[in-house]
């Protein structure tokens, strides 16, 4: 077997797989702010490109063009930022401090509900259902805290330290810099650390990954914001209380794939059972509705089939990624996993 051969052979790419995935749990801590970089890069890059495009002189200044449409986009970023911190994040903090200050009359208000509600529709639910429920709702507070906890603590295992905090926000611009500076000129480098035999492949391999990657993260970052706005909206018109804020929750929620709009919606359910019970088949409606717009209408069109992964693939690559690095981790690994099998895909075909 020639060294061509053996590099497509699918013992070879396998084990490469394999040993990606383990390299990457090992260095995750590490790596996290130049994650967040590439997620933001992608994310505004269309920004750039459009900068870089109605600029009259890019063709003679190319490199000063790309700078100066780089430069006006974190001026767009910081100012975007700041809005958020005067408009957005106050009401937000606001009316989550509400919801957490009334948390024990709220649940105590969302059992009385079920119970009328059981009684009013009788056999509606089975003992044992009504009995998970209530269980569940008693020890919603703890099952809140635990989540959180267990959550936040993988996505910021590796900003333990005021330095490490530190050091990587001053990483972060710089590194975002130098990535939409250098994109045309990064692949081509690190082509040249494979050998030349393989540097077709791998060209073609990094298009389909940038491809992916850069479908997947502006797709989700849509669909999210279309969650957010639709419950926003619905609420709001139903008079439910603190709708910015479960619009925000959605928003956050609906960037995981599959699972996220179903857990986004458990906040908005409990809060009307607490405060309004005799919207709550109104507000399952709007979540319901949302779900189906987005998973029906929505999905199909933006994601446009670019990930290429069964459902039940998402839901381990979910487990998975929740388990190495929190919350960042259900964001990241679905693509990471759909990286990796087209890659696999990729030299199946060309062996």
């Amino acid at each position: 077997m020639n060294s061509k051969s053996f590099y497509k052979s699918p013992i070879f790419v396998t084990a490469a797989v394999i040993i990606f995935f383990i390299a990457l749990y090992q260095i995750i801590d590490a790596i996290i702010p130049f994650i967040i970089s590439i997620i933001i890069a992608y994310t505004v890059l269309p920004l750039v490109e459009f900068l870089e495009n109605i600029n009259p002189l890019r063709k003679r200044w190319q490199l000063a063009t790309r700078i100066i449409a780089i430069i006006t986009t974190f001026i767009i970023i910081l100012s975007v930022i700041t809005a958020m911190l005067l408009i957005i994040i106050p009401p937000t903090i606001q009316e989550a401090k509400n919801i957490i200050d009334s948390l024990p009359t709220f649940l105590n208000n969302a059992q009385n509900s079920i119970e009328k509600l059981d009684s009013k529709y009788t056999g509606i639910l089975t003992t044992n259902t009504y009995s998970q429920l209530n269980d569940f709702i008693g020890n919603i507070g703890t099952i809140i805290a635990d989540f959180i906890q267990q959550s936040i603590s993988g996505t910021l295992n590796a900003f333990n330290k005021l330095s490490t905090l530190i050091l990587a926000i001053a990483i972060i611009p710089i590194f975002l810099f130098y990535l939409l500076k250098d994109r045309d000129r990064i692949p081509k480098e690190i082509t040249k650390l494979f050998p030349i035999a393989t540097r077709p492949d791998v060209t073609n391999i990094m298009a389909e990954i940038n491809t992916v990657v850069r479908a997947y993260i502006q797709a989700q970052l849509i669909l999210a914001s279309a969650v957010g706005l639709l419950v926003f909206i619905g609420l709001s018109i139903l008079g439910i209380k603190f709708p910015f804020f479960l619009g925000v929750l959605a928003a956050i929620f609906a960037l995981v794939p599959i699972l996220g709009p179903t857990l986004g919606a458990i906040p908005g359910i409990l809060v009307t059972l607490a405060t309004q019970p005799e919207y709550v088949w109104l507000v399952i409606s709007v979540y319901v509705i949302t779900q189906l717009f987005e998973s029906l209408l929505l999905a199909p069109q933006i994601h446009g089939q670019k990930l290429q992964l069964h459902p039940t693939v998402i839901m381990v690559s979910l487990m998975i990624g929740s388990q190495v690095a929190g919350l960042l981790g259900l964001v990241l690994f679905p693509p990471l996993v759909a990286v990796a099998l087209r890659i696999y895909t990729f030299y199946r075909k060309n062996n």
